[in-house]
């Protein structure tokens, strides 16, 4: 028991002797930290009493100086009220000096007032003395330098009149040399107006050629390549080429089955190439079998729209054209009674060329019902024919266009001249496109604004 009351108090002991301990220690460190507190508060406020001592300087130095800005301004100050004292007196002195010359002028004036007076006086009475004799001598001599002026006078206007005459004759010969030139010049103008049309002409005409000669040049090439992968000899391999080719050049110049030609040519060519890179219709080097019957088909193929394109109108059934001739026999009909009243009315008359059935074979529907219009207005024109033909050719075919029309195309080209900024600007094709006009007429509208802009130019 005893035992176990001197190990309790050892250990109530030695938490104690610990606690004091730890309780020394906190006690070292507050009084570090007091001391350090005591440190920054000795060093602030040491700070503090020389940064009082620096803004105590500073204040005395502005002071200072405000005392020297001060001083130095009593000083300019009383410089200044010395120097305007100074102008003043001065201008005081001028102005003095300035009255009493303005005085003298005055008198000297005055005294010149009354000399010229009793000048005048003078002459007055010396003109009060002259004689009638002195009179008529002066009259005398006034009509003899009358008379020598007016000789005189006629003289100079003789030889003025001599002199605008040869003026005239010399202004009339060089004007007319001045029109030779400018004739010249136009004929010049014109020559080179018309080499360029030519010229611009045969760029139009042969342009679109050769570039459709490259086109299926190139084309051409990937075709024949494609015949001799389908296993054609190169004897017979170009034909394959030349019918995709003619075929095509006809679909353009007929305006009809367009889409199937373009279609079949890009096909053979993308075909080809697409073989030749393995990626189609191709294994293990050579040609699939339905790639073989697909390139055997081209040609057939070929000839069935060739036939389809180049055969000639057929009739209709007679169903199909009783049910159109009605409508197209009253169209028909209506066009005659309007072309009439143009004619005899001086209007101008164009005939619109008869528009061609069918672009594409993918026109199905289109090129039915313009087959069915062109039967019907075929089958019309028989019963219209005799009325036609009883007018000659050069009334039908002749185009009449009012004056105010002419001139309403040729100012709409000397507009666009002086827009563009000179009359080469304008081409034939731009003239036929403003006018509406033929080649012929859109080329004698064009001769005509192009003088008309020159002359505005030159006026």
């Amino acid at each position: 028991m005893v035992q176990r009351a001197r190990t309790a108090a050892d250990d109530i002991l030695a938490a104690a002797e610990a606690e004091a301990a730890k309780l020394r220690t906190e006690s070292a460190a507050l009084r570090v930290e007091v001391e350090a507190a005591a440190n920054e508060a000795e060093r602030r406020k040491q700070q503090a009493i020389d940064e009082r001592g620096r803004v105590t300087a500073l204040l005395d130095e502005e002071v200072e100086a405000g005392r020297r800005s001060v001083r130095l301004s009593q000083e300019r100050a009383a410089q200044l009220t010395e120097e305007a004292d100074a102008l003043l007196a001065r201008a005081r002195g001028e102005a003095d000096e300035l009255l009493a010359a303005a005085r003298e002028n005055a008198q000297a004036l005055e005294a010149e007032k009354t000399r010229v007076a009793a000048e005048r006086k003078e002459v007055q009475e010396s003109a009060a003395g002259i004689t009638a004799d002195a009179v008529a001598r002066g009259r005398a001599e006034a009509e003899q330098y009358l008379a020598a002026a007016r000789k005189e006078a006629a003289g100079i206007v003789s030889q003025a009149e001599g002199t605008a005459q040869s003026l005239a004759c010399a202004a009339q010969a060089e004007a007319k040399v001045a029109t030779e030139e400018v004739r010249r010049a136009r004929e010049k103008l014109s020559e080179q107006d018309a080499t360029k049309a030519r010229r611009d002409k045969q760029i139009d005409e042969w342009s679109p050629r050769v570039a459709l000669s490259a086109v299926v040049g190139l084309t051409a090439s990937g075709e024949f390549q494609l015949a001799q992968l389908a296993g054609w000899p190169p004897v017979i391999a170009w034909l394959l080429p030349l019918g995709i080719d003619v075929y095509v050049v006809q679909a353009l110049r007929r305006h009809r089955d367009v889409s199937a030609a373009l279609i079949l040519m890009v096909a053979a060519n993308a075909i080809y190439h697409l073989a030749a890179a393995g990626l189609f219709g191709v294994r293990g080097g050579r040609p699939e079998w339905w790639l073989l019957v697909g390139v055997a088909a081209i040609a057939p193929f070929v000839m069935w729209r060739l036939h389809k394109i180049v055969r000639p109108r057929r009739e209709r059934r007679r169903k199909t054209d009783h049910a159109v001739v009605s409508h197209g026999t009253a169209e028909a009909l209506s066009v005659k009674r309007v072309e009439t009243k143009r004619v005899e009315t001086g209007m101008e008359v164009s005939t619109a060329p008869a528009l061609e059935p069918g672009e594409t074979s993918n026109e199905t529907s289109g090129e039915t019902t313009n087959r069915r219009r062109e039967t019907a207005r075929r089958e019309t024109k028989k019963k219209v024919q005799r009325r036609r033909e009883t007018k000659p050719r050069e009334t039908r075919s002749k185009k009449v266009s009012p004056i105010g029309d002419i001139d309403s195309e040729i100012s709409q080209l000397v507009a666009l001249m002086q827009e563009r900024g000179g009359t080469l600007t304008v081409s034939l094709d731009d003239a036929i496109e403003t006018t509406g006009r033929s080649k012929a007429t859109a080329a004698r509208r064009l001769e005509t604004a192009r003088n008309r802009y020159r002359e505005t130019q030159t006026a």
